[in-house]
């Protein structure tokens, strides 16, 4: 997930807040550069990810059975 990068227009949107300890500070807000884990379509495009990355090994290698799941590759 932490190697897939995220597009800087829409890091906004994987944006989070974190509180201050004190409370007239405004609080922090982060922006991720990565793909988080734990977000709703991050296991969709990390799967997204994987198999294109695997698309050309499996083309040249027919016989071969190759299942992944995530970023775990069997």
């Amino acid at each position: 997930f932490f190697t897939i990068p995220i597009a800087e227009e829409g890091s906004e949107k994987f944006a989070f807040p974190v509180p201050t300890k004190n409370k007239g500070a405004p609080v922090q807000r982060y922006q991720w550069t990565v793909l988080p884990q734990g977000m709703k379509n991050s296991p969709t495009i990390c799967q997204l990810y994987v198999d294109k990355a695997l698309r050309p090994f499996q083309q040249n290698h027919k016989g071969l059975l190759i299942y992944h799941y995530m970023d775990d590759i069997l």
